[in-house]
């Protein structure tokens, strides 16, 4: 009997192992999709609610859809994942299109585009100026002119290399594994 109970409780702290340990990168990739919704643009969001989670069995996408940024919950890892698979667990996308085709990257500021004014005003406070290139944020300093941007020039970049996705994952496995460690 007392062997029994032994192998229960060992089965029962790997499970409670697995669920917490997958809990805290799981987190981290929620919030980072949150900072990314609120730090893009957002004209019809459409692009906020593009971001998808993905893990190696598993995607959790947003809709698509238009409308104010919808939480993403990402994908549970199995233990198998969590445990033998690379340190990487979830890998965060856009795959945002429209009428000019893919467009995640052009409003990430990766890549030149075409920007057509949706005829609706934007979900996100927008700056004014006349566009000096086919890069979404790049604005004259003016104020004035016919373009309008949802989020600074350079707003991912400055987000993934400029520490904040690391403070965001640091602090989100913090609270995940608060008093479990």
């Amino acid at each position: 009997m007392a062997r029994n109970e032994l192998q229960r409780l060992a089965q029962n702290l790997d499970r409670f192992a697995v669920a917490a340990f997958s809990r805290a990168p799981a987190a981290a990739s929620e919030k980072v999709v949150s900072d990314l919704q609120e730090l893009g643009p957002a004209w019809t969001g459409r692009f906020s609610n593009s971001w998808q989670i993905a893990s190696e069995s598993r995607v959790v996408s947003g809709s698509g859809n238009e409308g104010a940024p919808q939480k993403i919950s990402a994908p549970l890892l199995s233990g198998k994942e969590l445990l033998f698979k690379p340190v990487i667990k979830y890998t965060i996308s856009n795959f945002a299109t429209g009428p000019q085709g893919q467009y995640a990257r052009q409003a990430m500021d990766l890549e030149e585009g075409v920007f057509i004014n949706p005829g609706t005003p934007p979900l996100k406070p927008a700056d004014r100026g006349t566009r000096t290139s086919g890069i979404r944020g790049q604005l004259t300093a003016s104020g004035e002119g016919p373009n309008r941007r949802t989020a600074p020039l350079d707003w991912f970049t400055t987000y993934a290399r400029g520490g904040a996705i690391d403070k965001t994952v640091r602090i989100s496995f913090e609270q995940a594994t608060k008093g479990i460690l």
